[in-house]
């Protein structure tokens, strides 16, 4: 979704992890056609982004999916369901739907789907192909679009999948979207977050102030979902304390103080209704690493002053044998992303002190 605008988006295997049990065991309630779940989503890739300052993402960080899983036998039923609810309930005129297919699985009778568009093998064919983390278990299927009329763009909004096992045995359909994405393209809203509930309270502005914002929810959402930011804590805890910096490096470029962050966020969890949490962990957390940022501008100022005495034939007054070194540790055992401290790192460089690169590309 929107994977050619915005390289932070990877969606393998977003939804189908919630149902792969009825899935793979072909356990589809009685009944019934199959399942559907609205699955809360951050961008797996996006924490890669957030100290590139040249990178505005264009959806949300945290976004709702939708999975609707139909039993085996039901392509194209799925197709016509799906487009009559884009069509019907949202009120998409036909013409303004398309669907990117291929003909692997055979041609779509467009009498069966209301004569909204067709392109049949228009991509490469990985374009049609989905993999899901499921040992044995592949898809092949197509990517609904819809014309947003206020940006003149297709957004391609959602797929259809049909899923198989090793011995080409039909396992279901699968049709997923992105909630807000999928509203956005519908309604002709120019940017999907605008639809945030962040945007609630706050006007939309292009550029940092977006990235700011847009990032803050997505962070709170991580907190309500029971991320904390105690200290040696990995996986999704991990993942939260990188967002807190990130925050605290775009509050920086848009003039924000931390105390300011935080009542953002708390402004955010009341509007919520969850005005019961409180931040005294990540107030602490962001204001011991603004400590630690500037404890290695005021370390950068020692190194500096070193090399200028050396340069200039001089005695300095400490000498520190490997500055690169010291650095790196520095910042690796306290947390600070390189790009946090971009400035005085470059600073260095005509001195001939760079960090591995390892290190200097480490969570960028």
């Amino acid at each position: 979704m929107v994977s050619e605008q915005d390289k932070s988006v990877l969606f393998t295997g977003a939804t189908i992890s919630a149902i792969k049990d009825i899935l793979v065991g072909q356990t589809y309630p009685e009944g019934s056609n199959g399942v559907f779940v609205v699955q809360e989503c951050l961008r797996t890739n996006a924490d890669k982004y957030l100290f590139k300052d040249d990178w505005i993402p264009y959806g949300q960080m945290y976004f709702n999916m939708v999975s609707i899983l139909s039993r085996p036998g039901r392509r194209i039923e799925v197709i016509a369901e799906a487009v009559d609810h884009i069509c019907r309930d949202l009120g998409v005129e036909p013409g303004r739907v398309k669907l990117l297919s291929t003909t692997e699985l055979g041609e779509i009778p467009n009498e069966d789907i209301g004569g909204v568009q067709i392109e049949y093998d228009t991509r490469a064919l990985d374009y049609y192909h989905w993999k899901y983390g499921i040992r044995d278990v592949i898809g092949t299927g197509m990517t609904v679009c819809i014309f947003n009329p206020t940006t003149e763009k297709w957004f391609e909004v959602g797929n259809i999948v049909t899923i198989f096992d090793q011995d080409g045995n039909e396992l279901g359909t699968e049709f997923g979207y992105g909630y807000e994405f999928l509203l956005a393209a519908s309604l002709g809203v120019d940017q999907p977050q605008k639809l945030s509930r962040i945007y609630e309270l706050h006007d939309f502005k292009v550029g940092m102030d977006q990235k700011y914002l847009t990032t803050l929810e997505a962070t709170v959402m991580m907190r309500l979902a029971g991320a904390r930011s105690l200290p040696r804590s990995g996986g999704v805890h991990g993942v939260y304390r990188k967002y807190l910096r990130g925050i605290a490096h775009m509050a920086e470029l848009t003039s924000r103080s931390i105390d300011v962050v935080v009542e953002d966020m708390k402004g955010l969890l009341t509007h919520l209704g969850r005005e019961d949490l409180v931040f005294d962990e990540e107030i602490d957390y962001l204001k011991k690493h603004e400590n630690y940022r500037a404890g290695f501008a005021s370390i950068v100022k020692g190194v500096r002053r070193q090399l200028i005495a050396e340069r200039d034939g001089r005695k300095p007054k400490g000498t520190i044998k490997n500055p690169a070194q010291m650095l790196a540790r520095y910042l690796f055992s306290r947390g600070v992303d390189p790009a946090e401290v971009s400035g005085e790192l470059e600073s260095l460089v005509p001195f001939g002190i760079v960090l591995p690169h390892e290190e200097r590309k480490k969570d960028v």
